[in-house]
């Protein structure tokens, strides 16, 4: 059975990869970057260890939405295609709107979702891998607006249609099982990597968040899916 690694708080992962790199504590307490310490051939060969160890098991992913819950628990995470999540939400949301902001909509959307919006949205789910989004603002615009970036991305400047995707839905993070296999990210060894970069932080107050986009073309069941409902009160470092 495979095991569930939480990177965000390092739950699931082997008490021994732990142990190695507290061997290198005073190292990990003396420079906030984790970039720095790379260049460490021990450290690099434990991120490596742990990376392997990650792709022989599951992961834990958060995606960051504005949506209704009954959307999610429904049908679970589903990879669409931009023109059918923006036609789905005409169709459930045309009340809301005038005729006058109808066509802006329409309009808005055929010029901002050309080719290359297609080629990096359609057909993908993103997930982060640790919840400094919700810290450092990243997360914001994808709780506040609702639809996901293929719906409200064009809007920023338009102030009646933003308003009302605001009023729409509610904000949740969507904690997911993954499977690493399925996912595409940007670093070498990203789980050894964001792992090592949990434990820095943990040990440093003062170190710096390592953290990526990853994105897959699979769905996600509701069964690998906790649905979280997002309080701006409520520090979310450790779920």
């Amino acid at each position: 059975m495979k095991n569930v690694i939480n990177l965000n708080n390092l739950s699931g992962l082997p008490a021994e990869f732990l142990a190695e790199l507290d061997r290198f504590r005073e190292l990990f307490l003396s420079d906030m970057f984790l970039d720095s310490l790379l260049e460490n051939r021990s450290i690099l060969s434990i991120i490596r260890a742990i990376d392997t160890y990650c792709m022989g098991n599951q992961l834990i992913g958060f995606h960051y939405t504005r949506a209704f819950e009954h959307e999610i628990s429904s049908s679970g995470l589903v990879c669409r295609m931009g023109p059918e999540i923006r036609n789905a939400f005409l169709d459930n949301h045309i009340s809301a709107f005038s005729e006058g902001e109808i066509a802006n909509i329409k309009k808005t959307w055929d010029n901002y979702f050309d080719l290359s919006q297609q080629k990096s949205r359609d057909a993908r789910l993103y997930f982060n891998f640790t919840t400094t989004a919700l810290n450092n603002g990243g997360a914001d615009p994808l709780l506040s607006s609702y639809g996901g970036e293929q719906v409200y991305m064009p809007f920023d400047e338009i102030q009646s249609i933003g308003k009302k995707l605001r009023s729409l839905g509610t904000p949740m993070i969507i904690k997911c099982v993954l499977d690493p296999n399925q996912l595409n990210t940007y670093w070498e060894f990203p789980w050894g990597r964001i792992a090592t970069s949990t434990y820095h932080c943990q040990v440093n107050c003062d170190a710096m968040r390592n953290d990526q986009d990853g994105y897959q073309f699979v769905n996600v069941p509701i069964e690998n899916i906790e649905i979280i409902h997002f309080d701006p009160r409520i520090n979310y470092h450790k779920i």
